[in-house]
């Protein structure tokens, strides 16, 4: 259970030290343990050819390029999915336009918007954005009782909150969102035999919801090694170009601390040309 950041500014070599580590350990090993890249998803294509086109790996299949959903399903092969069925994107729009019709009366704001089926899509993007960030329908509700604002922000949030709970308890037992499949994948890595041997690395994202950062810290928790490539210079200053990243960087460090691991930073510096051949 090992963690590496790798960090530096764009071009110095970070993603190519990563995949020359990746393709060594391949080389070195072509059926050893698994090695896993976690990407963003218009990414992975691309990776996956750096890896396919290199003569040098005789097609070896010892390193997977994933996202985090398609990570999930992977585990889920090996210790048994969901019992729920999973909600698509429309059939979750068209069950929440259903709510907002039965609720209408209820609605402080949006009675004169609920007829609209435009409406619902933007309320299904709203839950999607709290399930991501961990805030169920009790945060929500908590957060309105305490903060004192003006009556149409209220009143706005309290017709979210209970479209939200209604959805909630509409789905429970029965059905799950893409989200929640997330934080069911979370459950599962401690079951994961799999997981315990890999090798994790993490490339391409400049910042992470909530429910991705509590997927980092059950992979640093249970994985072999964790190596995450950052883009920035380590300056955790607010206005500093690297802002963002910085911040996902001040995430690891407080994951790091909670689960009393190292963490080990390597900055690159020298600026390098790096190609990945396609």
């Amino acid at each position: 259970m090992t963690l590496h950041a790798y960090l530096g500014r764009a071009g110095t070599g970070k993603s190519t030290k990563m995949l020359t580590e990746i393709k060594q350990k391949m080389k070195a090993d072509p059926l050893g343990d698994p090695i896993i890249l976690i990407a963003p998803t218009q990414s992975t294509f691309q990776l996956e050819q750096a890896f396919v086109n290199d003569p040098e790996l005789n097609g070896s299949l010892r390193t997977e390029v994933l996202h985090f959903e398609r990570l999930s399903h992977r585990i889920f092969q090996e210790v048994g999915s969901y019992s729920e069925q999973k909600l698509s994107k429309a059939a979750t729009e068209m069950m929440i336009y259903n709510i907002v019709q039965e609720q209408q009366k209820y609605l402080k704001l949006y009675q004169s918007q609920a007829k609209y089926y435009g409406f619902s899509e933007k309320l299904t993007e709203q839950i999607q954005d709290f399930k991501k960030y961990a805030v169920t329908p009790e945060h929500l509700e908590h957060f309105i009782a305490d903060k004192n604002m003006q009556t149409r922000t209220k009143n706005k949030l309290e017709d979210i909150a209970l479209i939200y709970r209604e959805f909630e308890q509409r789905i429970q037992n029965e059905f799950i969102t893409g989200e929640d499949s997330l934080q069911y994948f979370i459950d599962c890595m401690p079951k994961s035999e799999w997981l315990k041997r890999a090798d994790i690395y993490i490339d391409g994202f400049h910042n992470f919801s909530t429910i991705e950062y509590l997927i980092i810290k059950g992979l640093i928790k249970y994985a072999k090694s964790v190596t995450i490539i950052l883009t920035t210079d380590g300056n955790h200053d607010q206005f500093s170009l690297f802002r963002k990243p910085s911040e996902v960087l001040r995430h690891i460090e407080e994951i790091a601390n909670e689960l009393n691991i190292l963490l080990n930073v390597n900055i690159s510096t020298n600026y390098i040309a790096s190609i990945i051949k396609i």
